[in-house]
């Protein structure tokens, strides 16, 4: 499994991904040829009308499409948005998610 970094602009602080993506579209082409990533940090703006926000909701929309094995059971994620609201927004709609599925 894969480690990936989204963000429209900035490089990643550590060599530690496998992966960086620059826009919603290369997310979801990404996914799509690996799979869910094990980890994935998350910006929120993208430079784009899609957010990091939006590669969030596609994610849980796949998971409720596979009755719940699209995320690894390892899967973790960090949001590193410089805005709050932003950062809480992603935080909040996947920790809920995740908490919840059934």
């Amino acid at each position: 499994m894969i480690r990936v970094y989204l963000d429209d602009e900035r490089v990643p602080p550590t060599q530690s991904f496998d992966l960086v993506v620059r826009s919603f579209d290369e997310a979801i082409l990404a996914f799509e040829s690996y799979g869910c990533p094990r980890f994935i940090s998350f910006d929120y703006d993208l430079n784009a009308v899609k957010t990091g926000y939006d590669v969030a909701i596609w994610m849980t929309e796949q998971d409720k499409k596979v009755n719940g094995h699209f995320f690894p059971t390892d899967f973790e994620f960090v949001v590193h948005s410089s805005t709050s609201i932003q950062r809480d927004e992603i935080i909040g709609y996947l920790t809920r998610y995740l908490l919840n599925r059934e």
